[in-house]
């Protein structure tokens, strides 16, 4: 896959974990690939991801000119507030009784589930995973004394993924074209602004279910204020208002007709350097639509 020259990596870090959902696999096989509708887990902590891996050298001529490399199960950890019993059930494959609330530990169904969330970073943006296929772990469970101290435990649960058995359309891309092929899971990223997420967790979402968004076109913008008067190294914040209100681009730029008497910066923070006027210009970068602000430093 050749990645696109002109692509500007946007620095964030993740800040959170939401919208843990779960469901049961009902079908996996070389026909098909389908999962019973999703349920809310548990409010979710913290979500850690660590697969098996292994690479090993083969020599020749007492070099390593071959390296094989070996791809396995996913263990994913799920630090979850304690799940009703209910739920906690039917992932670990127990028995419930719905008249007295009672979650029998007995032998286990053997069932495969599917899991998706959200991952949030500090600028706002999501990524959305789906993971296909695998198993739930009994979790273990710590309980100590009360006493008069903040401390709780949580619950930690173990999801083991596998590939699917079935092979979908969008399963390997060559450089080329798509290929069929099994898969562990899909992530969605929105900095992308190209798939349509609105419904996520409605189902759960595969390599072939992700659809590009429908973008919605920018039909203007106007910039306030109109209008501003500054003393010399006074400074004023301008805000855009980009329409239609859901447009999928938002971006702009700004640019100033004479940075001798004031500058803007990418935010469009303006600042007075010298005594006269200058206007300084918004532009969206879907369609160009612009407006302007005139700015006048006084002496």
């Amino acid at each position: 896959m050749a990645i696109s020259t002109n692509l500007t990596q946007q620095v964030f870090e993740f800040r959170g974990v939401d919208d843990l959902y779960v469901a049961e696999v009902t079908k996996d096989d070389e026909t098909g690939y389908a999962c019973g509708t999703p349920i809310r887990l548990a409010p979710t902590a913290e979500i850690g991801k660590t697969i098996d891996q292994s690479t090993a050298s083969h020599y020749y001529d007492n070099l390593p000119l071959i390296t094989i490399q070996g791809e396995g199960d996913d263990t994913i950890t799920l630090t979850v507030a304690p799940p009703e019993l209910q739920r906690l059930a039917f992932i670990t494959g127990k028995s419930f009784d719905e008249n007295t609330g009672m979650l029998v530990d007995s032998e286990r169904s053997d069932k495969y589930f599917a899991i998706m969330y959200r991952v949030k970073g500090n600028d706002g943006k999501y990524r959305y995973v789906s993971r296909l296929k695998g198993k739930f772990s009994i979790p273990d469970e710590t309980s100590a004394t009360e006493d008069a101290g903040t401390d709780a435990n949580n619950q930690s649960l173990t999801f083991t993924g596998i590939y699917t058995t079935y092979k979908f359309t969008k399963g390997i891309f060559d450089g080329l074209n798509w290929l069929k092929g099994p898969a562990k899971g899909i992530v969605v990223d929105t900095r992308y602004n190209k798939a349509d997420v609105s419904n996520f967790f409605a189902a759960i979402q595969t390599p072939d279910t992700i659809q590009p968004s429908q973008a919605v076109a920018v039909t203007g913008v106007s910039l306030a204020p109109a209008s501003e008067t500054l003393a010399a190294e006074g400074t004023v914040q301008l805000v855009p208002t980009v329409l239609p209100a859901n447009a999928t681009n938002k971006a702009v730029t700004y640019t100033s007709s004479d940075e001798a008497v004031a500058t803007v910066d990418d935010d469009g923070l303006v600042t007075a350097v010298a005594s006269g006027t200058a206007t300084i210009t918004v532009t969206t970068e879907d369609g160009g639509f612009t407006d302007t602000c005139s700015i006048t430093v006084g002496e």
